[in-house]
């Protein structure tokens, strides 16, 4: 969901969130 400025949620390899900045500078969780 990246890209569309839309906050999503996602875990790394441990478990944890994690938050990251899309194209658009958007605040926005991924999957490590």
């Amino acid at each position: 969901m990246a890209g569309n400025g839309c906050e999503w949620m996602g875990m790394d390899a441990n478990g944890c969130e994690w938050m990251r900045m899309d194209a658009n500078g958007c605040e926005w969780m991924g999957m490590a």
